[in-house]
């Protein structure tokens, strides 16, 4: 009798570290899918993805019907009718209105993300300033990571905004509008040659960092970055400051506002702070 005991507490044991179906499905790992979009591919602000990537990565069926531009997206028993260049839409032919229309561009077909992808039943989260959607499909164990390129990326962004140097020192600049100009917005341009340059020194400020030299920003690591809309970015970055002048030690921070022209990316303003350690 003791030994049937044994052997049925063993078998309870075995049994006990074997998962069940729904414990399997709840562990199983989801696959991630990146999909890189250009931003101006946010309509109204409606996000525009390839329809290829997005149903492939969900195991839905897409038939394009060239004659009149429609395009049927099916999964499961539910269907999906759009018309390119149209907000109008049918649900299981049910008719529905969009905030934007699919669109061809360059021969690949964009269709609105957050429709098709709460029609379908997904679940979608959006970051705005990481500018990430995230999509988790459970049915299909899938997150789509959609990355939403900004108009100046960072290492863009940071180039440009080193060469705020140039407009520190400008007595031996005789053109100084031109020679600022591909860098600085033109309403900039006039505070600088008005001040005679930009110093990260201001008079009159409650610190001990009166440094006439300027500092590079050159090597200065983690920046902050925030894309206040697509033509303006915020950029903010800090360096250490030891034996200054004075003996003031601490940091250095620079904020920088870059806006887009209509020449291109310019610096529309700076601001340095210091802050002493004590």
């Amino acid at each position: 009798m003791k030994k049937k005991w044994l052997i049925f507490i063993a078998a309870l044991l075995v049994f006990a570290q074997i998962p069940t179906q729904a414990q399997a499905e709840e562990t199983e790992p989801y696959r991630n899918v990146l999909i890189s979009i250009d931003h101006n591919k946010v309509v109204n602000g409606r996000t525009l993805v390839p329809i290829r990537a997005i149903t492939e990565a969900i195991g839905a069926q897409v038939q394009w019907n060239q004659a009149d531009n429609r395009i049927a997206i099916t999964r499961d028993d539910t269907q999906i009718m759009l018309q390119t260049n149209s907000k109008q839409v049918q649900v299981n032919g049910q008719l529905q209105m969009l905030d934007a229309a699919a669109i061809v561009d360059k021969g690949t077909t964009f269709v609105p993300l957050r429709f098709v992808a709460e029609t379908m039943g997904m679940e979608i989260n959006v970051a705005p300033k990481a500018r990430y959607i995230y999509v988790r499909d459970t049915r299909s164990k899938v997150e789509v990571i959609i990355e939403v390129k900004p108009p100046l990326s960072i290492e863009e962004a940071i180039k440009l905004l080193n060469h705020a140097e140039l407009a520190h020192d400008l007595s031996a600049i005789k053109q100084k509008r031109e020679y600022l100009r591909p860098y600085f917005t033109d309403e900039y341009i006039n505070l600088i040659i008005r001040d005679g340059g930009l110093n990260q020194y201001k008079p009159g400020q409650s610190n001990r960092f009166k440094d006439p030299s300027f500092r590079s920003f050159k090597d200065a690591k983690y920046p902050n970055y925030t894309y206040v809309n697509d033509h303006t970015m915020l950029l903010s970055r800090s360096i250490p400051i030891s034996n200054g002048p004075l003996g003031a030690s601490g940091s250095l921070d620079e904020h920088g506002t870059l806006v887009q022209t209509a020449n291109g990316w310019r610096i529309a303003s700076i601001q340095w702070v210091f802050y002493e350690a004590y």
